[in-house]
């Protein structure tokens, strides 16, 4: 969280230097922005681990059902 909140700092340093006309950023600079970059991608891997365990955890819960539905139907045809 703390890397987070400082990559969003160095954002919003960069981004007040080009409303300013800054042509030139030195070598802090840019690996603040880097780093501000490489914790955005963290955080978009993150979120699609998290949307693909949600789709698997759905399937699964759908593929649960079903079969639980079939056990059922089963039960019922070999009772008549």
């Amino acid at each position: 969280m703390k890397g987070r909140r400082l990559s969003a700092w160095a954002l919003h340093g960069f981004k007040a230097s080009l409303e300013m006309g800054e042509q030139q950023f030195n070598r802090h600079a840019v690996e603040m922005l880097l780093s501000h970059i490489e914790a955005q991608d963290e955080e978009i891997a993150e979120a699609k681990d998290r949307l693909m365990i949600e789709r698997v955890t759905h399937l699964l819960n759908h593929s649960a059902s079903s079969a639980t539905d079939t056990a059922r139907a089963m039960r019922q045809l070999i009772k008549s």
